[in-house]
């Protein structure tokens, strides 16, 4: 009571960052994506190799009124980063259609102590 909370919504963070709990933000991304290679090469029963491909992207955020990594309340956060993906399109044991990937980002301002560089494994959601 007389407490400010903040819930959790769908509004994806900046890649290569952990998002800041903010009352407003603003983002923008551009994404653009090559398909690399169609193998169309399995291994028998396990796994079939659809569709090898590669997105390119800069992501720009700008959270007002946030909390930062140490927990203070700050004006303004800022947050920018580009890099590659490198995905696959696979299909388990016949039927499971799958896609996991690769994502390396640099960081234009990464966090005090933080590497400007993180790699990060994608795993999709699994649909049928």
């Amino acid at each position: 009571l007389g407490k400010q909370y903040y819930f959790l919504d769908s509004y994806p963070s900046t890649y290569g960052y952990n998002r800041p709990f903010g009352e407003n933000s603003l983002g923008l991304l551009f994404r653009y994506t090559l398909p690399l290679w169609y193998p169309d090469k399995s291994i028998p029963g396990f796994v079939f190799f659809k569709r090898i491909y590669s997105t390119a992207f800069y992501n720009y955020s700008k959270y007002y009124d946030a909390i930062n990594t140490s927990g203070q309340l700050v004006n303004t956060i800022l947050q920018r980063s580009t890099g590659l993906e490198l995905n696959f399109d696979l299909v388990l044991f016949r039927i499971v259609p799958f896609r996991i990937g690769v994502r390396a980002s640099y960081r234009f301002d990464p966090e005090p102590e933080a590497s400007r560089v993180k790699f990060d494994l994608i795993i999709y959601a699994i649909t049928f």
